[in-house]
């Protein structure tokens, strides 16, 4: 026996199309199949937070406005911070570095460099000498121009260049230190050596 065998014609692909219009009907008029929703059903559907109420916009415009005052409020701080710190080291800084300009300072005599020790005889006559290390005072035009070079460059580049003080040097050493665990750099001038040397030896820090 031969089984009957049933076959249902599917619908075309136009017959399933269908544009709703504002009613919820199709563009034929009729309504929506089972299982199609209209543009107003699926935004009904969706979830709370896909959907802006005004409440919330307004509390978002609210929660900005209140912002901007903050912000401007923070901004004003750092510029007075800024002001008063300029105003406070500026004139230590210009009076540092035009110190030279100022009334001369009546410093104390130099003390006197060890120097070899000359023995003479009684006509005068030289017969001898000691001496811990070899320190001879000479003039400055008698130092070759070489070893004042190398002098400059290993403790003083820019000797020429300041007037004892170098700010440049000892604000860029200044945050290094601040940023290293200890002290790397040092920004003593060859002035600034010599005054410690000589006239502040043994004085309390």
């Amino acid at each position: 026996m031969r089984r009957a065998v049933s076959v249902q014609a599917r619908p075309s692909v136009g017959a399933l199309s269908w544009t709703p219009n504002r009613n919820g009907r199709t563009g034929n008029g009729e309504t929506p199949m089972a299982g199609e929703r209209t543009r107003a059903q699926r935004r009904a559907s969706w979830p709370a937070a896909h959907r802006r109420s005004p409440r919330s916009i307004v509390g978002t415009t609210v929660r900005l406005l209140g912002f901007i005052p903050r912000l401007l409020l923070i901004v004003a701080a750092g510029a007075l911070l800024i002001t008063a710190t300029v105003v406070g080291v500026a004139p230590r800084v210009w009076s540092s570095m035009n110190a030279h300009e100022e009334l001369p300072v009546e410093l104390p005599d130099f003390e006197a460099l060890a120097q070899r020790t000359y023995v003479y005889d009684v006509s005068g006559q030289e017969i001898g000498f000691y001496e811990l290390e070899n320190s001879q005072p000479i003039a400055y035009t008698d130092i070759p121009a070489d070893v004042i070079d190398a002098f400059l460059t290993v403790e003083d580049k820019e000797f020429f260049g300041h007037d004892g003080i170098n700010v440049r040097s000892l604000v860029r050493a200044t945050l290094s230190n601040f940023a290293s665990e200890a002290p790397q750099q040092g920004a003593s001038t060859i002035t600034m050596q010599v005054v410690k040397n000589d006239f502040l030896a043994g004085l309390e820090r």
